[in-house]
């Protein structure tokens, strides 16, 4: 396309970029066209618009999947050489009106239908389809609200819907996480324009787990002359929801008195967890292990025997081992022949 054409409200589609069929160059009018993505970036100046290299969205010729990203031209069978828009095409009702512009379309057909004509050689009886789009504006957790926002190119009445409410509910604009797990918001619109056709639109959402830290508190044991201490825990970061809460007890493996003191022993989690056990996957826990430090150990005394003590010993004497606060180690004694002494019984 040299210097002295022009080009409007035609579709330039294929045949453009590397091995390109066909070059515009900066000096030809293109004016209201809608040009493939990827095509010459100077055409964006002169009311063009950019559609997509592909021929329409996941739904087909006949749905609007028209987004701020992707404009589909749904050709009825390029494969054919039938460039007639589908009912979902980006390209209805978006041409521009000019006094000189002939009164039928490539068909015959009258060319303005709906308000505004189309643009390329063939007019749709179809309405137009907005383009829309629609987010969160921040991540959904478990038990926390996103808001919902919602974007046309025109003035519209919207409503959007959980297709699962038992994952995510609505209060107008206002998502909430039920649970973890994925859905869909189905977004439904009606122009105030009658020339644009009503839709839909459907926003995957992904409720996460909502982060939780628990600490073990650290515990101190003069095992002498206190019991067992309770095991302890708090939650350092986040919270719970409302319902929930934290069961089950900490725990700490001391199968035996340590040979040196002080001595310290982990505690772990144990079968400390979320309840009820359903919104257990709702959390991503994090649990920080603390410490059982034992500061003294138990005066006692153990007798191991290997059968009943008489007041006679036979030959082969029996041994007492003991285990004092003041020698930890096992010392293993013969007892001398002769009776029981009161300690020793």
């Amino acid at each position: 396309a040299e210097n002295e054409s022009l080009l409007r409200k035609c579709v330039i589609w294929e045949g453009l970029g590397h091995g390109q069929e066909s070059e515009i160059t900066a000096s030809c009018q293109v004016i209201a066209c809608a040009v493939m993505d990827g095509g010459t970036p100077y055409l964006a100046d002169q009311q063009n618009y950019g559609i997509s290299a592909e021929n329409a969205g996941g739904h087909g010729i006949n749905k609007n999947d028209n987004t701020p990203y992707s404009h589909f031209p749904c050709f009825t069978t390029p494969e054919n050489d039938n460039y007639a828009p589908g009912d979902g095409s980006f390209l209805i009702n978006r041409g521009i009106h000019y006094d000189d512009a002939p009164a039928t379309d490539a068909c015959g057909n009258p060319r303005i239908r709906h308000g505004l004509p189309d643009i390329g050689a063939y007019e749709s009886d179809a309405l137009g389809n907005l383009v829309i789009s629609a987010e969160l504006g921040s991540e959904l957790y478990y038990g926390l609200t996103a808001e919902l926002i919602v974007a046309l190119d025109d003035e519209v009445i919207w409503e959007a819907t959980s297709a699962d409410s038992r994952i995510v509910s609505l209060n107008q604009d206002v998502v909430y996480g039920e649970h973890v797990g994925q859905t869909e918001l189905l977004i439904t619109y009606t122009p105030e324009d009658d020339n644009w056709s009503d839709g839909e639109f459907r926003l995957p959402v992904t409720v996460l787990p909502r982060p939780l830290a628990v600490d073990a508190g650290n515990v101190e044991w003069h095992s002498s002359r206190q019991p067992r201490p309770e095991l302890t825990w708090r939650i350092s970061a986040g919270q719970l929801v409302p319902g929930d809460s934290l069961a089950g007890e900490l725990a700490c493996l001391q199968t035996a008195f340590p040979s040196e003191l002080p001595s310290s022993f982990p505690i772990t989690q144990g079968t400390l967890g979320v309840a009820p056990q359903t919104n257990a996957e709702c959390y991503q826990l994090a649990f920080e292990e603390g410490v059982l430090q034992c500061l003294e150990n138990r005066a006692d005394i153990v007798l191991r025997i290997a059968k009943p003590f008489t007041k006679a010993f036979p030959s082969s004497w029996r041994q007492l081992r003991f285990r004092t606060a003041s020698a930890l180690n096992t010392a293993t004694r013969t007892p001398s022949p002769g009776k029981l002494s009161a300690n020793h019984r």
